[in-house]
C-alpha cells in the first residue's frame, strides 16, 4: 500500500510542478499595463532594461506570464517590422431584419 502511494505521488509531481507560479523562477518582472478587456493579442515594446538584462540575444530567455503564473505565447517581431495599426471604429447604418429572421445564435425568444 506504501508502493502505491509512492507511485501515485511520483505520477502526480510533474503536474504540481506545472501548476506552480511560475513567476518566482525569474531573476527579473517588468509587469505589463494593458488596456482594454481580454483583446487576445497585443504588441509589446521591450525597453532598454529588457535588452541589458537577457543573456540570450534573441531573447529566447524572455518570457511573457500572466497575472494568474501562466506562460503566454509569444512571437518576436524584427526591430523594423511596423507597429501594429491603431483601432479605427468605423460607424454603421442600423437596419431592421425581416419578421421572423432567426438570430446567428438560433435563440428564438
Amino acid at each position: 500500500m506504501n508502493t502505491m502511494r509512492w507511485a501515485l505521488l511520483l505520477i502526480l509531481m510533474p503536474l504540481l510542478a506545472q501548476a506552480a507560479d511560475v513567476r518566482q523562477d525569474y531573476r527579473q518582472q517588468w509587469p505589463l499595463q494593458v488596456t482594454g478587456a481580454d483583446v487576445g493579442l497585443y504588441q509589446v515594446s521591450l525597453d532598454a532594461a529588457v535588452y541589458r538584462t537577457a543573456h540570450d540575444a534573441a531573447l529566447r530567455d524572455v518570457t511573457v506570464i500572466d497575472a494568474r503564473g501562466q506562460e503566454l505565447p509569444t512571437a518576436w517581431l524584427p526591430m523594423d517590422a511596423a507597429p501594429a495599426a491603431a483601432v479605427r471604429h468605423q460607424r454603421l447604418p442600423l437596419f431592421a431584419l425581416p419578421a421572423g429572421a432567426a438570430p446567428a445564435n438560433g435563440d428564438r425568444s
